[in-house]
């Protein structure tokens, strides 16, 4: 997603992916602790696949982040403790 240069929508595993209408910029900083975690593990350890949907950008993206969330943050972190 970050190689698109694009605002996208990722849902499912991550193999739904839709453009999204052009969105006010945003600058973004994306940290990389240089930690592999196999992403098959991580996947597997994902207990809840059913978790709400992140609603509509209606009312723009400022008001939308707080709601934002990675899911598979909590099975990652499983997996390797200590991750910053």
């Amino acid at each position: 997603m970050c190689l698109e240069g694009r605002p996208l929508l990722a849902r499912g595993i991550g193999e739904q992916i839709t453009p999204l209408p052009d969105l006010p910029q945003l600058f973004v900083v994306l940290g990389n602790p240089l930690v592999a975690v196999s992403t098959p593990s991580v996947f597997k350890l994902l207990i809840r696949k059913d978790n709400p949907v992140i609603p509509p950008i209606d009312h723009g993206v400022m008001n939308l982040l707080p709601q934002l969330r990675n899911d598979l943050e909590p099975p990652a972190r499983a997996l390797r403790p200590g991750l910053p």
